[in-house]
């Protein structure tokens, strides 16, 4: 019966490192859509900030991505 926990145990693990790596594949298009329709909205930028981040697991936080600085929008001309 061990042996059968520890294989289950495994394909667990590596189901779940599929899934963050599926994760953070879909977090890099997000960030673009939601930073280009929420640009004037900081509140709402950074709850989704927080709620984006994909921590390295030692609960420290992650190097700055240059990706994650805001998008220049041009002011429209009066």
């Amino acid at each position: 019966m061990q042996a059968k926990d520890r294989l289950s145990g495994i394909s667990d693990t590596a189901s779940a490192r599929e899934l963050v790596v599926f994760g953070k594949d879909l977090v890099g298009p997000l960030n673009v859509a939601v930073r280009n329709l929420y640009r004037r909205q900081p509140e709402i930028l950074a709850a989704w900030k927080n709620a984006s981040r994909i921590g390295g697991g030692n609960g420290g936080d992650s190097p700055a991505d240059p990706s994650d600085a805001p998008t220049p929008t041009p002011e429209p001309s009066k």
